[in-house]
């Protein structure tokens, strides 16, 4: 589902972790138990691996992606070389796309890749959505400071000159881009960032940094947030969809 470049992360243990967090903030909402899980640029699989436990005795865990790279066992695997989603219409309960939409192409195609999780989604189904922040000061995929606050032009002509790269490949969203398309795909949306945060200062940061985190005050984390290094949202079909 990625573009041109390969940024997959594909080793198990941060997988995992990562799938531990999305699994734990998909079941603040709703229990997982049964249900049919689709994982939209899977990569290893490990991530969505994690759900296996929790769908059990009648769920599913199914993932799509552009390449084979699937390292983990008992997940339903199919390829998808462009956006469109080889599933049915309204097939899942859950759909995660995680650190996907910034690599499927240009506006045109992020549009697409919405519409086609809407479409797989059933009618009261849930989507777990992050995405990197087109404005945090550090753009991780190449390891500079605000590559993507530039042109696409000037971006690209950083990763040449600081020999990281000869194109700038991803497209990372800003809050309100992400909004826009998620509206333009008929999806209602929680943004649950200030919660993901919290989650990772208890669970995944450091003790220095997770004390930080977890005590800072929450006025100051909205503060910040329009600077969080990832936007996340949960969202839905809006209500007024008769689909």
């Amino acid at each position: 589902m990625s573009g041109p470049g390969n940024h997959a992360i594909l080793d198990r243990d941060s997988r995992l972790r990562k799938g531990q967090k999305i699994r734990d903030l998909l079941a603040r909402r709703r229990s997982l138990t049964n249900l049919r899980i689709l994982d939209v640029g899977t990569g290893s699989g490990h991530a969505a691996s994690v759900f296996l436990d929790a769908v059990r005795p009648d769920g599913e865990v199914c993932a799509v992606d552009r390449r084979r790279q699937l390292a983990a066992h008992g997940i339903s695997f199919r390829l998808a070389e462009t956006t469109d989603i080889p599933f049915e219409d309204k097939s899942f309960d859950v759909v995660i796309t995680n650190h996907v939409i910034e690599h499927v192409g240009e506006e045109r195609d992020q549009r697409h890749h919405l519409s086609e999780i809407r479409r797989v989604l059933k009618d009261d189904g849930l989507v777990y959505l992050a995405v990197p922040n087109r404005r945090a000061v550090w753009e991780h995929h190449y390891d500079l400071p605000f590559l993507s606050w530039l042109p696409r032009p000037a971006a690209s002509w950083l990763l040449r000159a600081t020999r990281k790269g000869t194109d700038y490949d991803c497209r990372p969203l800003s809050a309100p881009e992400l909004r826009n398309l998620l509206s333009a795909a008929g999806l209602s949306h929680e943004d649950i960032t200030f919660e993901a945060l919290r989650y990772m200062a208890k669970h995944e940061m450091g003790p220095t940094a997770g004390r930080v985190v977890g005590n800072c005050p929450d006025f100051i984390l909205r503060c910040l947030l329009p600077l969080s290094p990832t936007l996340v949202a949960m969202a839905r079909k809006k209500r007024t969809d008769n689909a």
